[in-house]
């Protein structure tokens, strides 16, 4: 995973829209989630700031209430400075405080369900608790458009 092109960033946020419209169609009304995002092995050249610009907004403000907490671990120093001075700024004040960043992923095992989370990010489930078939039909008609 790099830096998007226009084109790339239009598909992501697609496919990012259809995953969150699924997980708010199998949620009881008022449910909230959470998410576990691992950074292991990520560098300088992944961060996208043309990306999260375009996606902060969307999540913000067409999911506020439907985020309990983000946990992003282990975050990078040059990635925790990146959070910091360019894209926390532009986050509500309460979306601001729903993210956690971390620098192991004790962050999100001492705060999740570790029989939920997915093995990745240091859960016990093979998979993530979705329906796969699911997620890659919303994956494949988002790509293929």
């Amino acid at each position: 995973m790099g830096k998007h092109t226009y084109d790339d960033i239009e598909v992501s946020m697609s496919a990012m829209v259809a995953i969150f419209e699924y997980a708010e169609s199998i949620l009881e009304p008022l449910e909230k989630f959470s998410v576990a995002v691992t950074l292991k092995g990520y560098g300088w050249k992944h961060i996208d700031l043309p990306w999260a610009r375009k996606m902060i907004p969307i999540l913000q403000n067409q999911y506020p209430e439907r985020l309990r907490s983000a946990y992003l671990a282990p975050v990078p120093f040059f990635i925790r400075g990146t959070w910091n001075g360019v894209i926390k700024p532009l986050l509500d004040p309460i979306t601001k405080d729903k993210i956690h960043l971390g620098k192991n992923e004790s962050l999100y095992l001492e705060a999740l369900d570790v029989d939920l989370l997915p093995a990745i990010v240091g859960g016990t489930r093979e998979k993530a608790p979705t329906n796969d078939v699911v997620i890659e039909h919303i994956m494949n008609t988002v790509y293929t458009k």
